[in-house]
Order: structure tokens, then C-alpha cells, then sequence
């Protein structure tokens, strides 16, 4: 009985096996069986900077056909979409890439590069030593922005900038080499404030970063993270307050807190100290409660506006939200077009929402963590304001020089300055400034 019933349990595990001998197939829906009609739409709606749409567009050309040309299409539309700015990460696309290319051309660089970078990822040295090689390692600049990114991570300061200036040089005033113009600019900037040469940070953001049309928000919290390190706290104020008015998408940086606090800290401002926790308990107090007694995290809607920006879960909802404002254009589209395009929006639209669902909890998680130590650093933070107003060094330091109200300038000229003690105030630049009375003294 034992026996027969070993045999039976084998034959049911035999039979309940998948056929690994078989490769998986599928079939296409037959309106949609024509790469032509959809490399045709993916251009078309490049023409209309309807961008997430043609990627989802360009990846469905590479699942549903497996031609040469149908393969080359997309990925050279996926690397144009890379190269003008698409926000989030496409590498992994190109995991089953089996194209032979090797050129000088910015396609065939680019995907070797991003070949080589994902096959790295996945642990398979080999393919990526082979694509590695039919990259320009000498003047291809997406390579040496890779290569200067680790050195960084390795520490290696002085040689990551050495290849981030190459890099730089290399770039030309396409606007498809403005993305990466950002991505090196910002990347030297955080390399110069871990070397503390602060001015030198200080001027990437102020020349550069913060003068682009739309600015990134945190391109403001950086900056004035290098002002404090300069000890210019009225600037740095004045910065955070930039960053509130000008940010439209309305995500809490928690890490504003932490800056005035410390400004708060150095002028002694024990008052201010208290107004921003009691500000921050406001704002926040009802859903730490909440988070502290166990309910779901999911009810609480300023969750989602802390969650870091490169989590799968806002990458999720990002994406769905584009693919929706852009669904809206579809009547824009030729009319034999419109079929095909609201066919992909929508399944593209249900296939991300089980990906958001999938990634909530630990993103929620993630964001009431960081929420709830926010709020105890604060709290303790009101402390260590009292006490350094005892301070020796702070105490009996010298007084600051007096304001001066007119400053004189060559050729005659003159400024005036106009001081509102701990308030913000906006000059002719459209800029904020905060200023803040010394309570140590």
C-alpha cells in the first residue's frame, strides 16, 4: 500500500511538471499584429511629446515582434527617450537585447553601454566584458558619466570629477544632451560639497541647475544645504522658502526641517525652535498618532507624498498619471491611430496599477518610518537649541558687524537694504531671503 502509493504521488508530480522543452508562446491580437502600425503610432506620438506612451509603445514592439528591424526601431526610440529625459530607469529593457551592433553613432554606444551595465547587474561578468568593449571609452560620454558614478560610490573623488569635466566637454548644445548635462552638473556639485569645497557647489546650483526651466525641487534643498556649510543662514532660508513657492508638486523634503533647525541652532532662535516643532506637529501630529496606534497606512494620504522619489511606488504612480493626462490626446492622433493608442493606454494603465499595488506597503512603510524619527529628532533638537545658548564660543563671540542699510557701488551707484527680522522677504530677482536675529549675543 506504502509502495503503490509513492508510485501514484511520483506519476502526479510528473504530470503536474511544466514541459520545459516547449518555449513559451503567445499569439498577438490580431488588429494589432502589424509592426508597421506600431512603429508607426510610436513615432507619431514622439511628434506630440507624448512620451510614456511611446516607450510602453516601444516596449510592445519588442515583446510582440522579434525582427530585426522591428528591434532596432525600438530600441533606438527607447534610447532617444533616455537621451531627452525620461525620468526613470529603462535598462532593464534592454536584458534581452540580441542586437550586433558597433559603430561610433550615440545608438549603438548607448546600447552597448546599457547592455553592459545591466548584464553587470545581473552578475555575468563575461557579456558584460563583451559589450564593454565596443564602447568608446575615451570620449563617449554617457560611459564616462558611468564610470566617474563609480568611482564616486568607491570614493574616489578626484578621478570621478576628472572624468565628469571630460564628460562635460564631450557634450555638444543638442537638447538631447541636456538631460545628461544635469545629471554630470549635479553629480560634480555633490562631489565638491563631500570634498567641502562648498563655494564651488554652491556655484554649480546657482549658475546652472537653478536657472533651468522646470527646476528640481531638490536642487534647492542641496544648495542650501551648501549655503548653511558657508554660514550664510539667511540665504539658506531663503532658499528652503524658493523651493515651497516654486515646487508644484507639492512633496514634502523633510530634510527642510533639518536645516533650519541647525540655522535655528546656530542664532540660538529658541523660540523658532519651538514654533517649527509645534509647526511640524501640526502638520503632521494626527498622522504620527495614527501610525503610533497601528492603523492602516494606507488611510493615511501624506504618506504618499513623502515616498522617495526613485521607490517602485512612485515611479508607478508617476507613470500612471502621465499615461492618463496622455490618454486625453489620443483624439490628436490620426484617426486610424486612435484604436491601437487607447488599446495600449489602457492595458498599459492596468498592467503599472498591479506593479503600484504590489510596491505600496514597503513604500508607505518607508515613509512613516522616516516620518515618526523626523519627529523625535525634532523634539530633541528643541534641547540642543536651549543649550547652545550657553555656549562659551557663542556667548562672549564678537558682535556681528551692523546692518548696512545703503551700499555704495562704482560709477555712483547704490543699493539699498531693507531688513524684516525673522520673516521672509523677495527682491527684485524673484528670490527669497530669510533673516534671522542672533539670540546668542
Amino acid at each position: 500500500m506504502k509502495k503503490g502509493f509513492l508510485i501514484s504521488l511520483s506519476l502526479l508530480v510528473l504530470l503536474t511538471l511544466p514541459s520545459y522543452g516547449k518555449k513559451w508562446t503567445g499569439t498577438v491580437i490580431k488588429e494589432y499584429d502589424n509592426a508597421e502600425s506600431w512603429m508607426s503610432l510610436v513615432t507619431k506620438m514622439k511628434e506630440l511629446h507624448m512620451n510614456y506612451g511611446a516607450e510602453a509603445g516601444a516596449e510592445r514592439v519588442l515583446e510582440y515582434f522579434a525582427d530585426i528591424k522591428s528591434k532596432e526601431f525600438a530600441y533606438q526610440n527607447i534610447v532617444d527617450l533616455i537621451d531627452y529625459g525620461y525620468p526613470f530607469n529603462l535598462r532593464p529593457v534592454f536584458m534581452s537585447g540580441d542586437l550586433e551592433t558597433v559603430s561610433k553613432e550615440n545608438f549603438s554606444q548607448s546600447y552597448n553601454l546599457y547592455k553592459a551595465t545591466i548584464d553587470l547587474e545581473k552578475n555575468m561578468p563575461k557579456w558584460a566584458d563583451t559589450y564593454f568593449a565596443k564602447v568608446d571609452k575615451e570620449t563617449f560620454p554617457k560611459y564616462l558619466f558611468y564610470q566617474a558614478l563609480r568611482e564616486f560610490n568607491q570614493k574616489k573623488l578626484d578621478e570621478s570629477l576628472a572624468h565628469l569635466e571630460k564628460a562635460l566637454a564631450g557634450l555638444s548644445d543638442s537638447p538631447a544632451h541636456l538631460s545628461l548635462s544635469k545629471k554630470i552638473s549635479r553629480t560634480m556639485a555633490r562631489i565638491y560639497y563631500e570634498q567641502t569645497k562648498y563655494k564651488q557647489a554652491l556655484d554649480i546650483y546657482q549658475t546652472y541647475l537653478l536657472k533651468l526651466n522646470p527646476i528640481e525641487p531638490a536642487d534647492w534643498v542641496e544648495a542650501a544645504w551648501a549655503l548653511y556649510r558657508l554660514g550664510q543662514y539667511d540665504t539658506a532660508l531663503g532658499y528652503l522658502y524658493n523651493m515651497e513657492v516654486k515646487d508644484p508638486s507639492q512633496d514634502i523634503y523633510l530634510e527642510k526641517f533639518i536645516i533650519r533647525a541647525l540655522i535655528y541652532r546656530e542664532k540660538c532662535a529658541t523660540s523658532y525652535t519651538f514654533s517649527l516643532s509645534q509647526n511640524f506637529d501640526k502638520e503632521f501630529g494626527p498622522t504620527i498618532e495614527k501610525i503610533k496606534m497601528g492603523e492602516s497606512l494606507k488611510t493615511l494620504p501624506v504618506l504618499k507624498r513623502l515616498i522617495d522619489r526613485g521607490s517602485d511606488y512612485r515611479r508607478a504612480l508617476k507613470t500612471i498619471d502621465e499615461l492618463q493626462n496622455e490618454a486625453k490626446m489620443i483624439s490628436k492622433l490620426p484617426s486610424g491611430m486612435q484604436q491601437m493608442a487607447t488599446f495600449l493606454y489602457d492595458t498599459e494603465v492596468k498592467n503599472i496599477s498591479k506593479n503600484r499595488d504590489f510596491s505600496e506597503d514597503n513604500a508607505l512603510t518607508d515613509a512613516a518610518r522616516r516620518l515618526v524619527v523626523m519627529g523625535e529628532s525634532l523634539r530633541f533638537l528643541q534641547f540642543d537649541v536651549i543649550r547652545e545658548q550657553y555656549n562659551p564660543d557663542k556667548v562672549f563671540a564678537p558682535p556681528p558687524e551692523p546692518e548696512t542699510l545703503v551700499e555704495t557701488l562704482p560709477d555712483k551707484r547704490f543699493l539699498l537694504h531693507w531688513i524684516q527680522w525673522g520673516d521672509f522677504w523677495r527682491d527684485e530677482r524673484m528670490s527669497y531671503r530669510g533673516k534671522l536675529k542672533n539670540w546668542c549675543q
